[in-house]
C-alpha cells in the first residue's frame, strides 16, 4: 500500500501532525517527513513510543506504508495522520497511571557548600546556656558530603562541648538503584534481626531513586474496551487517574495500590457516554518484593557506640550482607550474615504473600561466638503475620532465641532478646471511629551455665537481668466533625503492679493553621490536665505560637513565638515551671555557596533549588504554591524538594516590571537527594512600550489586526484605538501589520533607552 498526499513531487519536508491510533488521539505531536515521492516516514522510536507494532528489523526511519497490517490515512487540510490496526496485546494498549514528571532526566547537581544551624540560648536562675545542631555538607555531581554535630555549653545527660554525630560521603548510581556510603552508616538487616552504627563502607539497593518503581507485587488490572473509550481508576471509591484506550484489550499500569485489602474499579465510558464498571478486590503487600526483583545491602566498618554522647567511640570490627529477592508474586526470600572476629551469623527466610488474607513470614539464624563467658552458639526463629483490612486488621509477631544466640549488637553490649512477642489488632468502626489493641511482652534475661557462673564469681558478680517488660495498650480514635476528634488512651505493664497510665482528650482544628488541644491523664498516684494553643509556621511570612498549660506533678505554663522568613526562623519563649522561670530563644536557617554567589534561607534538609531570575522582587512559586520572592540579585532559596521526583517551579509573570521579559516561565526539575540544583529563568529588561498605529488619513488600525516586528519576528494582536505591545524594541523598529483580505501595510519608529509610555501615533503605509 502506498500513501500519497496529492500534486507533484516536491523535495523532502517535515511537518508537525496530530496523530490518532486506532481512534484515540496521542497526547502530543509528532514530526512526519513527506520524502520526495510523497511518501509519509517516521521515526522508529516514536512509532514505539505510539505502540505500533514493528518488524523487528526495522530501520530508523520508517515508510508507514512498510508497517504491516496497519491502515494509514491522511487529512491534509487538518494535519491529522490516522493509524489503524487489529489490537489484540494489551502491552500496545494501556492506560499508565505514573507521573510523567517522575520518569524525566535528573537535574545535574550544582557544587557549592551548606550549612545548616539550629541554634538556642537558654537563661534560668543557674545561668545562661547555649546549644545547638549544626550540620556542614558538601554536594557536587560527585556525590554529597556531610557532617553534623551536637554542641552544648552546659553539661546535659553527661554530654557537654561539641559532639560529632556523623561523617558520610555518599555517591548515587541512579542508573543501577543503588548507593554507595562511605563513614558512618547504619548497617542493613531484615526484620527479625538488628542492626548497628558503623564505619566504613556500604554498597546498598535503594528503589527510592526511581519513584515510577512499584517494587512490591500489583494485581494485573485489564479489560476490553469495544470502541474507543475513557477509562478512570478508582481505589476504594476514590479517582486517583484516568487514560483512553482504543478497541481491544488494554491493561493498566502504574495503578497506586495501598497497603492492605481494597477495591479497584475500572470504569469505561465510551463517546456516546455508555459506562461499564469492572471491580477488583485487591490486597497489596508492600513488604513482598514483585516477580524479578532483588536488594542487597553489604556493609564493613568499626561499630560505634554512645552515639550523640561521644564522637569517635569506635570498637571492633564487623561486617554484614543482606539479601531479598522476589521469586514471584507470592514468594520473598531473604538472606543475612553477619561477623567480626569472634562471632559469626547466618540466617534467611522468606514472605509468603496469601493473597486477601495477608502476609506471612518466618525468619531463622544460628549464629556462634567466643565470649569472655566462653565459646558459645545458638538460634531464633522468628514469625510474623499481618493482615490489613477492613474491619478489623492483625499485625502479630513472635522472636525466641537460645541462650547462646549472639549478635552484633549483642557483641557490642546490647544483649539480644531471649523472647519478643507483638499481638496488635485493629478495628475500623467507620463512623464510630477506630479501635486498636496491643501486647508486648519482651524479655532479655538468659541463664548462665556453670562456666559463666564460675566466670562471674571471678569477677565480682554481675546482673543478668537486663529488662522484661509485658505490656498492654489500647487506643480509640474518633471524629466528630468540624475538626472536632476525641482520643483515649492506655497502657498496663503487668510486670509493675499498678502501673497503669489512662489519657483522655480532645483535638480542634481552628482555622487553617491553628489548633487547640486538651487531656487529662491519670497514672495512679493522681490526675494532670493539659491543655495547649498551637499555630505552626510553614510558609515564608508566617507566624506562629504555641501556649501551653500543664497541672498536676508536672505543672508548668510556657508561651512560644515563631516567625519565619525568607532568610531563616527566629524563636523566643518562656516557661515557668515549679515556681522557676526561664527563657529561650533561637535562630534556625541555612547558608548556601553555590552557582557563584552566597544565599541565606531556612533549614535544607533534603533536596533544594536556587532560582535565578536575573531580576529582584520575581515571585517564585513551587508546586503552584507561592514560596518567596527573590533577593536583590535576583535569586531564592526554594526547601523541600521532592528527590528523584518532579518538582514545578514557576515565576509569576506579574511580578516582572513592565519593561522585563522571562526566557521561561516553568520549569521542572528532579534533583538527587541532598543537593542543590540552579533553576534559571533568565529574565531581563527590554525595551517595550505601547505603539499606536494608524493609517494614511490618520484613522486607528481595525482591532484584531496582526503585526509583526520584523527584527524579532514577534506577532501580536492590534488592540482598540489603533494599539499594540511590543517588546524587545531596537532604536529603529519596523512593523508589518496584516489587515485582512490580503491587504497589509508598513510603519516605522524610533524608541530610546527612556521610553514613553505610549509611542505614536505611527502612520502604517
Amino acid at each position: 500500500m502506498l500513501l500519497h498526499l496529492g500534486g507533484v513531487a516536491a523535495a523532502p519536508a517535515t511537518q508537525i501532525v496530530v496523530i490518532v491510533v486506532n481512534g484515540v488521539e496521542a497526547t502530543e505531536e509528532f514530526a512526519v517527513t513527506r520524502l520526495a515521492d510523497n511518501r509519509l516516514v517516521m521515526k522508529r522510536r516514536e512509532l514505539a513510543a505510539l505502540n505500533i507494532p514493528l518488524p523487528a528489523t526495522a530501520a530508523e526511519d520508517l515508510p508507514l506504508d512498510s508497517l504491516p497490517g496497519v491502515a494509514v490515512s491522511f487529512d491534509a487540510p487538518r494535519q491529522i495522520l490516522r493509524l489503524d490496526f487489529a489490537n489484540h496485546d494489551k502491552a500496545r494498549n494501556r492506560v499508565a497511571l505514573t507521573a510523567t514528571d517522575n520518569t524525566g532526566p535528573i537535574t545535574p547537581s550544582s557544587t557549592g557548600m551548606l550549612f545548616n544551624y539550629d541554634f538556642e540560648i537558654n537563661r534560668d536562675r543557674s545561668g545562661a546556656a547555649a546549644q545547638g545542631l549544626f550540620e556542614a555538607r558538601l554536594f557536587s555531581s560527585m556525590g554529597t558530603l556531610s557532617t553534623s554535630a551536637l554542641a552544648n555549653s552546659r553539661s546535659i545527660a553527661g554530654q557537654k562541648g561539641i559532639v560529632r554525630l556523623g561523617s558520610t560521603y555518599t555517591v548515587t548510581d541512579v542508573a543501577h538503584l543503588r548507593r554507595y556510603h562511605a563513614g558512618d552508616f547504619i548497617s542493613g538487616g531484615l526484620q527479625a534481626s538488628r542492626s548497628v552504627r558503623l564505619a566504613g563502607f556500604q554498597v546498598t539497593t535503594d528503589f527510592s531513586v526511581r519513584p515510577d518503581l512499584v517494587t512490591y507485587p500489583v494485581p494485573q488490572l485489564s479489560g476490553n474496551a469495544a470502541v474507543p473509550s475513557t477509562v478512570d481508576i478508582l481505589i476504594n471509591g476514590s479517582h486517583v487517574g484516568e487514560g483512553r484506550v482504543a478497541a481491544g484489550d488494554f491493561a493498566v499500569s502504574g495503578a497506586p495500590i495501598i497497603n492492605g485489602s481494597g477495591t479497584v474499579d475500572v470504569v469505561l465510558r465510551d463517546a456516546l457516554g455508555r459506562e461499564t464498571r469492572t471491580s477488583f478486590n485487591v490486597y497489596g503487600v508492600r513488604t513482598l518484593l514483585a516477580a524479578g526483583l532483588s536488594a542487597c545491602t553489604v556493609d564493613a566498618g568499626a561499630v560505634r557506640r554512645n552515639y550523640a554522647t561521644q564522637s569517635n567511640d569506635y570498637r571492633f570490627l564487623a561486617g554484614t550482607a543482606t539479601c531479598r529477592a522476589g521469586l514471584n508474586d507470592r514468594l520473598t526470600v531473604e538472606g543475612h550474615g553477619e561477623a567480626t572476629a569472634d562471632l559469626a551469623l547466618v540466617g534467611g527466610g522468606a514472605l509468603f504473600g496469601l493473597g486477601r488474607f495477608g502476609v506471612l513470614s518466618l525468619n531463622g539464624a544460628v549464629s556462634t561466638a567466643a565470649t569472655e563467658l566462653g565459646a558459645m552458639s545458638g538460634g531464633q526463629v522468628a514469625i510474623g503475620y499481618e493482615l490489613i483490612a477492613r474491619p478489623i486488621s492483625f499485625n502479630l509477631s513472635a522472636i525466641k532465641a537460645t541462650s547462646g544466640y549472639r549478635d552484633i549488637a549483642a557483641r557490642a553490649g546490647d544483649p539480644a532478646p531471649r523472647s519478643s512477642i507483638l499481638a496488635l489488632v485493629g478495628f475500623d468502626l467507620q463512623r464510630f471511629g477506630s479501635l486498636s489493641v496491643g501486647l508486648t511482652r519482651g524479655d532479655t534475661s538468659f541463664s548462665l551455665g556453670p562456666r559463666a557462673q564460675a566466670f562471674q564469681q571471678r569477677v565480682g558478680g554481675f546482673s543478668t537481668r537486663f529488662d522484661r517488660a509485658t505490656l498492654l495498650t489500647a487506643t480509640y480514635v474518633v471524629s466528630l466533625g468540624r475538626g472536632i476528634n476525641l482520643y483515649a488512651n492506655c497502657l498496663r505493664n503487668f510486670d509493675r503492679s499498678g502501673s497503669t497510665i489512662a489519657v483522655v482528650g480532645a483535638t480542634i482544628i481552628l482555622g487553617s493553621r491553628t489548633s487547640a488541644s486538651a487531656s487529662v491523664t491519670n497514672d495512679g498516684r493522681g490526675t494532670d490536665g493539659s491543655a495547649q494553643l498551637y499555630r505552626p509556621v510553614i510558609e515564608p511570612g508566617d507566624f506562629g505560637y504555641r501556649l501551653l498549660a500543664n497541672s498536676g506533678a508536672a505543672a508548668l505554663v510556657s508561651a512560644e513565638s515563631r516567625y519565619r522568613s525568607s532568610w531563616g526562623e527566629v524563636n523566643a519563649g518562656i516557661e515557668r515551671v515549679q515556681g522557676r522561670v526561664a527563657g529561650r530563644a533561637g535562630l534556625r536557617g541555612s547558608i548556601v555557596v553555590a552557582d557563584g554567589g552566597l544565599l541565606v534561607g531556612n533549614i535544607l534538609n533534603g533536596s533544594f533549588a536556587i532560582v535565578d531570575t536575573g531580576l529582584p522582587d520575581v515571585a517564585v512559586l513551587r508546586d503552584n504554591r507561592p514560596t518567596g520572592r527573590t533577593d536583590v540579585r535576583g535569586r531564592l532559596l526554594v526547601p523541600n524538594l521532592r528527590a528523584f521526583e518532579g518538582n514545578r517551579l514557576t515565576i509569576d509573570p506579574l511580578s516582572l516590571p513592565d519593561d522585563a521579559l522571562p526566557g521561561v516561565v516553568a520549569l521542572n526539575v528532579r534533583p538527587r537527594d541532598d543537593v542543590g540544583v540552579t533553576a534559571h529563568f533568565d529574565a531581563r529588561h527590554v525595551r517595550a512600550a505601547r505603539v499606536r498605529l494608524v493609517d494614511v488619513r490618520g484613522v486607528p488600525l481595525t482591532a484584531g489586526s496582526r503585526a509583526t516586528l520584523n527584527d524579532t519576528g514577534n506577532a501580536v494582536p492590534v488592540g482598540y484605538d489603533g494599539e499594540v505591545y511590543l517588546t524587545e524594541l531596537a532604536a529603529h523598529n519596523h512593523l508589518t501589520v496584516v489587515l485582512g483580505e490580503a491587504r497589509s501595510c508598513t510603519a516605522t519608529f524610533d524608541a530610546e533607552d527612556q521610553l514613553p509610555p505610549l509611542i505614536g501615533p505611527a502612520t502604517c503605509r
